[in-house]
C-alpha cells in the first residue's frame, strides 16, 4: 500500500509534518528563541494543504520547494545534498514516494 493511499486529508497533513520534521531533525541551527523546527514545519502546513497536496500527480515524482528562510544550502556535501536537497532558503521535497523507506 502507498503512504497516503487510503488516508484522510488530516492524516496526510500529519504524515507531511512528521516527514519534514524528520528531514530537519539534525538541523539544530534552525532552532531559535522565536521558533523551533516543529514551529517551522507547522507554518508549512497551509502551503502543503493549499498547493502541494492538491497538485500531486501520482504518475510523476514531482518536487516541491518549501520556503524556510533560515535553512542553509548543503551543496558542499554532495552525499547530504542528494539526500536532503537544501538550497539557501528552500527545502526541495519529493511530493510522491512509493513507500516510507524512500523518505530517508
Amino acid at each position: 500500500m502507498l503512504i497516503g493511499e487510503r488516508c484522510g486529508a488530516s492524516f496526510l497533513n500529519d504524515n507531511f509534518f512528521d516527514h519534514v520534521l524528520e528531514i530537519l531533525r539534525t538541523e539544530m541551527y534552525l532552532d531559535s528563541e522565536r521558533e523551533d523546527r516543529s514551529t517551522i514545519v507547522q507554518r508549512l502546513i497551509p502551503h502543503f494543504e493549499n498547493e502541494i497536496k492538491r497538485d500531486i500527480d501520482f504518475g510523476e515524482s514531482p518536487m516541491a520547494r518549501l520556503y524556510i528562510p533560515s535553512i542553509r544550502s548543503n551543496e558542499d556535501d554532495p552525499a547530504v545534498a542528494r539526500k536532503k536537497r537544501f538550497e539557501t532558503g528552500y527545502l526541495e521535497l519529493q511530493t510522491y514516494v512509493h513507500n516510507k523507506s524512500e523518505w530517508k
